[in-house]
């Protein structure tokens, strides 16, 4: 998940027409059904399930009925990105993402079918559905709430998040008297002779250092550790000094 915030990339809304009327679905059903879709769907992509957060259940809650109430669509309908509703209701966050989507049809939802609506909607939108398969969200809560009428309405919310408990750091420290390079996150960066820099970050992965000799130039991040470059023939060498050492691509504990 890039950056502090990251929102979807747009926002689906889906208008149907059937021919017999179906009993309504309660909107606290959809949650429960609309979160095992969405960890069966990130199982499928080999990724680990999101945990429900409490807090982050009762925003995506009050923001698909405060959707319903007003008629609004948008994330922000209320005057607030999802970040600062994060924020107001108590969730110190890395990263947090947003899907939201509405879907309406005259003659009544069955559960299943309307959990399939929503899912196809936000799989099928590449913004959505990155936020569905983002890696670093480990953390979800999802909303659903139904307009007022005789015509079934529904509005989804589902919020995914990365706590800011998760945040970590690590060291670079360049010890040669020539500038040195490595990439972390999708970000490049240059230090200058016997310079160090320190990471405060969430994101996981490797750090790739350029211009390594005799030694792998991908290191995973380790809470904690210190990378320290030195001169050799022939490029750059790269000691690690950590608590625990893991294998390269191996993601920082998770509390």
């Amino acid at each position: 998940m890039a950056g502090v915030l990251a929102l979807s990339g747009a926002m689906a809304a889906i208008a149907l027409t059937a021919a017999a009327a179906s009993p309504a679905p309660s909107p606290e059903a959809m949650e429960d059904r609309i979160l095992a879709a969405a960890n069966a769907f990130r199982a499928d992509n080999h990724l680990a399930p999101l945990r429900s957060d409490p807090i982050l259940a009762g925003q995506a809650r009050a923001f698909a009925e405060y959707l319903a109430r007003t008629g609004k669509f948008s994330h922000t309908a209320d005057g607030r990105d999802p970040g600062q509703r994060a924020r107001a209701a108590g969730y110190d966050y890395c990263d947090l993402a947003e899907n939201i989507a509405f879907a309406s049809d005259d003659s009544g939802f069955e559960e299943n079918r309307l959990v399939r609506v929503f899912m196809n909607g936000w799989e099928h939108s590449p913004g959505h559905r990155r936020n569905l398969l983002d890696p670093e969200a480990v953390q979800t809560g999802v909303g659903v709430a139904r307009t007022p009428g005789e015509v079934q309405t529904y509005l989804a919310v589902e919020e995914f998040g990365r706590p800011a408990s998760m945040r970590y750091s690590f060291s670079v420290v360049n010890g040669s008297d020539a500038p040195a390079a490595y990439d972390f996150g999708g970000e490049h960066h240059v230090l200058p002779p016997y310079a160090t820099l320190t990471e405060n970050t969430c994101a996981t992965g490797d750090i790739a250092f350029g211009h390594v000799a005799g030694a792998p130039s991908r290191y995973a991040a380790e809470p904690g550790a210190r990378y320290v470059l030195s001169r050799s023939p022939g490029g750059v060498q790269v000691a690690v000094a950590a608590e625990r050492r893991r294998p390269s691509g191996a993601r920082p504990a998770q509390h």
